[in-house]
């Protein structure tokens, strides 16, 4: 049952009206109850702050006030201490009559009578949100920054540079974990184990470069307005030279005031080292660089020997042959030869441009120059996918490393016929046909290169790779142009991504295609050096032009 009491028996015990106008004009909140804890009296404050009327809680106990943030052992003993005729003091998280939680700073006095018995408590209490909101707020702040500082300190710590941070007046503030362990090597051995332990934090007293302190401290020069030094240093660390790049900055803070200076030691010395080690092989690499000049020199000797010196006649045709190898030694490798009634031409082209490369088409001309020693091979005329056979299965006895891959194509041109047969094996410009009228044929009869990768089983099985020959008759003033990829994917001077290509070689053939063999060539090569701004290409240039006189 609520105990009702009008606010006049509350008043009789006050000892004056002005101690009433003072209670009910206060800023705090003022709750009197009796000694079982009904409440008595409520002032304005109370009931502006909680949003309940006087009757609402008179006579009704202050846990209509409860929120259930504080649990059942603070209220014991809170009551303990009341009871007992002290005073309480403490924090409360209430809850007004809309639902809304607030802060309380609250301080309940037990009011004794003339026999000392408790009469009522006077509670005076403060509202605090806003002061506890605040609190949070700075709580969550001081969360934050330490969580940055934390944050900061461990990417410093990660960091294979060891760095500093100095004040105005020369005192290390600040340092990661790298700059700890080389001041730590460093003081042991310059300046005793008992200053390592010691409290002075002056830079020029820790690990640094060598003008530390001098005129030409590189600290001096920030503090005097230099914006950037950067210097290498050399400093003697636990008996032996480290080399470090040392950059450093001022620390300025938002309006630009010079707060401190920054260091960083990048540690170089694995690279000094490598240096000096580089530099001692250098002179070996360059002894090594000269006998190999002179072995490639023999080897270009050695590959230009193996070329035909001069091209066989033919009555009735009209060709001559362009090499120009990228490198000092070429992988492309060409032949022709006249067997009598027939003349076989043989264009290679082998990866690789070294040493090896050009042994590699020494070879294959030895292979051609074998299978033409018997007769048996001329009696009814060559037949170029015979021959291309013979060489894939001699490539396979000598088991030719992986690594190189032959690019071959192999034409017999007939005298007496006026015809031109060819296989090819991964040639992939096709040889290009023009006729006196200009019209373009483009002669496609591609096939695998040749290669140990790929077993000779799958060479000798016509359903897996069937190298096929293609027979063309010439006619009078028909050109015949048989060339290397060297020239089509030569980059253009001006756009890298652009390429001389097929279309340009095939429009400049049937515009010129009425010149004779050296003239077609010269042209070509002009155009080439025009394209490209060089005579030299990215690759081997290797072709061949045919006039059918």
């Amino acid at each position: 049952m609520k105990k009702k009491m009008g606010k006049f028996s509350i008043e009789t015990e006050l000892d004056s009206s002005r101690l009433i106008q003072a209670v009910e004009q206060s800023p705090e909140t003022v709750v009197i109850t009796d000694p079982e804890g009904c409440i008595e009296y409520v002032n304005p404050r109370f009931v502006e702050l909680t949003g309940y009327s006087r009757d609402e809680v008179l006579g009704e106990n202050p846990r209509i006030l409860k929120s259930g943030y504080h649990q059942k052992e603070f209220y014991q003993n809170l009551w303990r201490t009341i009871s007992s005729g002290q005073k309480w003091s403490g924090e409360f998280l209430n809850l007004k009559k809309s639902g809304e939680k607030f802060w309380e700073q609250a301080s309940i006095t037990p009011i004794i009578d003339r026999q000392g018995e408790i009469s009522s408590y006077v509670a005076v209490k403060k509202d605090i949100s806003q002061r506890k909101q605040m609190e949070r707020e700075l709580l969550e702040k001081k969360d934050q920054l330490e969580e940055k500082e934390k944050m900061l300190n461990d990417i410093l710590d990660l960091s294979t540079e060891a760095i500093r941070y100095v004040d105005l007046n020369y005192q290390i503030i600040k340092s990661n974990q790298r700059y700890k362990e080389l001041n730590r090597l460093y003081k042991k051995d310059n300046l005793g184990e008992d200053f390592f332990f010691s409290q002075r934090r002056n830079c020029s007293n820790a690990f640094c470069t060598e003008n530390c302190g001098t005129e030409n401290c590189s600290l001096k020069q920030i503090l005097a307005g230099r914006e950037f030094i950067q210097e290498d240093a050399a400093v003697e660390i636990a008996g032996e030279n480290h080399f470090f790049i040392v950059t450093i900055v001022p620390y300025r803070d938002h309006l630009g005031n010079l707060k401190g200076i920054i260091q960083s030691y990048r540690d170089i010395t694995a690279r000094k080292n490598y240096e000096k080690t580089l530099e001692l092989s250098n002179q070996k690499i360059n002894d090594l660089y000269s006998r190999l000049e002179a072995e490639f020199e023999k080897g270009r000797i050695l590959h230009q020997q193996f070329l035909p010196k001069k091209l066989p006649q033919i009555a009735k045709l009209d060709y001559q042959v362009y090499f120009q190898p990228a490198n000092k030694l070429g992988g492309d490798f060409y032949n022709l030869i006249d067997t009598g009634k027939e003349l076989l031409v043989y264009l290679a082209d082998v990866s690789g441009h070294g040493l090896d490369g050009s042994i590699l088409n020494i070879f294959l001309r030895e292979l051609v120059n074998n299978y033409l020693s018997n007769q048996a091979n001329l009696g009814q005329g060559l037949n170029s996918t015979e021959l291309l056979k013979f060489i894939i299965n001699k490539y396979h006895q000598e088991n030719i490393a992986v690594d190189y891959v032959t690019c071959l194509l192999i034409g017999v041109y007939s005298k007496e016929a006026e015809t031109f047969a060819f296989s090819n094996a991964g040639i992939h410009i096709p040889p290009l046909l023009i006729d006196r009228q200009g019209k373009l044929n483009k002669l496609e009869n591609g096939g695998v290169p040749i290669s140990t990768a790929i077993a000779l089983e799958n060479y000798q099985d016509s359903s897996i790779i069937d190298y096929q020959e293609q027979k063309v008759s010439l006619k009078s003033g028909d050109l015949l142009f048989i060339t290397t990829d060297g020239i089509i994917e030569e980059r253009s001077a001006a756009n890298n991504q652009q390429q001389y290509g097929l279309k340009r070689l095939t429009s400049l053939l049937k515009a010129e295609r009425h010149l004779a063999a050296a003239e077609i060539i010269r042209v070509v090569n002009q155009d080439f050096k025009s394209y490209s701004n060089s005579r030299v290409g990215q690759d081997d240039i290797t072709f061949m032009v045919f006039k059918q006189k």
